[in-house]
């Protein structure tokens, strides 16, 4: 094979229209299927195991993978593309739904070109996040099908997320409806950007959504493999106390997409056993 789905995403990003994402994501859905067609789940499903070679779109690192009742006693993985019930290490845990949440990642990533939570650590404050219901912030200009979809996908509740057979079929009716429609056929993606200012130079150093900054760094960052832009490594882990999976609302879900990058200075409090106070004010 050629290239992962992230090297492939490096190397293509700004030439790539939507008809073509959500060509690549059909095709992964439907090799995804055909895995959970034998009982099976991936487990260890991110962007560094989806393996491209010229039209040809695979699964890979299948080592990982086996029935749904197969016992494990650890969490491995790598923590953006990892379920929350699987971080919170409950009964049974590994199911089908947890590679589709892993695949709602991976849809985020088709649509961005962006590594999730790029320049955060993966230690427990993301996963802490991740478990209140932070997830990556949605494109402008993603289609609203495809968006729906991918929310779908990362729900906090297993039960709602959509079996890997109704994703395929929804993103085939997606892909048919662009080559119906020139003008979505050949619309570019628009890079998420805070329009703020202020927090943008706040954050300009550091930020983990900095995404103008990632693009030019990811063929580095992939190459030296170095730090926390570490993001395709998997590894074996074990968390104590962690609160229970949830969405945030509507509303806390308007606020993450404008201040998300605050969130993670207040997770540390959290997990020190402070309750955030949503409601307060003066937080954003």
């Amino acid at each position: 094979m050629d290239c992962n789905l992230q090297e492939y995403l490096i190397k293509n990003n700004s030439k790539i229209g939507w008809k073509e994402r959500c060509r690549i994501s059909y095709k992964i859905a439907h090799c995804l299927n055909a895995i959970h067609n034998t009982k099976s789940v991936h487990r260890d499903l991110h962007s560094g195991n989806i393996l491209f070679h010229e039209n040809i779109i695979r699964i890979s690192d299948l080592g990982f993978c086996g029935p749904e009742d197969k016992p494990l006693n650890s969490i491995y993985g790598c923590i953006p593309y990892i379920a929350p019930e699987v971080l919170c290490n409950k009964p049974n845990h590994y199911t089908a739904k947890a590679d589709i949440y892993s695949f709602g990642i991976i849809m985020w990533i088709i649509s961005t070109g962006i590594p999730p939570f790029y320049g955060q650590r993966h230690d427990i404050f993301l996963v802490n996040a991740i478990l209140i219901g932070l997830r990556p912030e949605i494109a402008y200009g993603t289609p609203p099908e495809y968006a729906d979809l991918m929310k779908q996908c990362w729900d906090a509740v297993p039960e709602k997320r959509p079996e890997a057979s109704t994703i395929f079929k929804k993103l085939y009716s997606l892909c048919q409806s662009f080559t119906t429609n020139d003008n979505m056929m050949d619309k570019k993606i628009e890079v998420c950007t805070d329009k703020s200012d202020d927090l943008k130079n706040l954050l300009s150093g550091e930020g983990p959504g900095n995404f103008i900054r990632a693009e030019v760094q990811l063929p580095e960052v992939i190459s030296s493999g170095e730090g926390p832009g570490n993001f395709l490594k998997s590894g074996i882990y074990s968390f104590q106390n962690l609160t229970e999976p949830s969405n945030f609302t509507k509303v806390l879900d308007e606020m993450a997409g404008k201040y998300k990058r605050f969130i993670f200075l207040f997770i540390p409090l959290a997990y020190n056993g402070m309750t955030l106070n949503w409601d307060n004010k003066g937080y954003w």
